[in-house]
């Protein structure tokens, strides 16, 4: 609902900004794609601002939730057969869950993404993973550290974490952004 509000806000932090994260600026990959690929793709085909927002918010909801599923199995593999833990896939639902509540909270702010970023993934590949699938703390943070080492490396390349999507390919509609 403040989708409105947040992509003034998010662009208005971007311009201001010395060093040109984008990742940085707007708090969260889910709401950056939504400002730089659907929300234009949206606007193209229904020409009304509002409607292509009230789009968005379904499309928010889908993709949250099909993250969710996707890096619990990939938490779930990781934690159980890598690093010998002793949980279900289920606890694997409960360390994304958990630990994306600190991104769900503070996304929308602007320059919180850094903050929301490292707490979230400490939440998801280390605290979740020690206590749910019962792996020792030296374990757990292996794989924190090769995601912060993954992130600083794309952060310096590319100025951003996400990659470029297929959304490029889809042609637009009549309507200009």
């Amino acid at each position: 609902m403040l989708f409105p509000l947040w992509k003034p806000l998010s662009d208005w932090a971007a311009s201001i900004s010395v060093v040109k994260v984008l990742d940085f600026h707007f708090g969260n990959q889910v709401y950056l794609a939504l400002s730089r690929d659907f929300y234009p793709l949206y606007y193209s085909y229904l020409g009304d601002p509002v409607l292509a927002w009230l789009v968005c918010i379904p499309t928010l909801l889908l993709d949250t939730l099909g993250t969710a599923l996707f890096f619990a199995a990939f938490l779930h593999l990781l934690a159980r057969y890598l690093l010998g833990g002793r949980g279900t896939w289920r606890d694997g639902l409960a360390c994304v869950v958990f630990g994306d509540l600190p991104s769900l909270l503070f996304g929308f702010l602007p320059f919180s993404a850094a903050v929301g970023l490292t707490w979230t993934t400490l939440l998801q590949f280390t605290v979740s993973v020690h206590y749910l699938y019962q792996v020792p703390w030296n374990r757990a943070l292996i794989p924190y550290v090769a995601f912060a080492l993954l992130l600083l490396l794309a952060w310096s390349l590319y100025g951003t974490a996400s990659p470029p999507g297929l959304l490029d390919a889809i042609p637009r509609g009549p309507y200009k952004p």
